[in-house]
């Protein structure tokens, strides 16, 4: 009778390894602040398809969603960066409810700070432009 060779682990951290990527991959775009992402990526992109998808209220040319998308895209064309530093509860703790803190930098200095409020809607994260715009987190 021959001894058996041990098994490789290499084996398994190599499905490890994928499943976490995959995992990671499928998450990227579903949670707070990816809602926050998508927005500003649908503004800067002049795209009012891709804001209704990520806002919660109607895109139209009187809307906040589309002033709020204005006001990113300006900042933008000015040469602003964008820096998600974090996301946050709500003052009344619901699970369905976030603050995505949102810095505007130029030339590297933080010149705006804006809380993103964004609401969970059928399992979907989506921007809630008249609580950003009258700051009611």
């Amino acid at each position: 009778m021959k001894p058996s060779k041990p098994e490789s682990p290499v084996l398994p951290a190599i499905l490890l390894a994928a499943v976490t990527l995959i995992v990671f991959f499928v998450l990227q775009n579903s949670g707070p602040e990816s809602a926050v992402r998508q927005f500003h990526e649908a503004a800067i992109n002049n795209s009012p398809r891709e804001l209704q998808q990520v806002t919660l209220q109607s895109v139209n040319e009187n809307s906040d969603a589309y002033m709020m998308a204005s006001i990113v895209q300006h900042d933008f064309m000015a040469g602003a960066r964008v820096r998600i530093v974090g996301t946050r509860k709500t003052m009344d703790g619901s699970p369905n409810r976030r603050i995505v803190d949102v810095v505007y930098l130029f030339n590297n200095r933080v010149v705006r700070a804006v809380p993103w409020v964004v609401v969970r809607e059928r399992h979907l994260w989506k921007v809630d432009v008249v609580a950003t715009r009258f700051g009611q987190a």
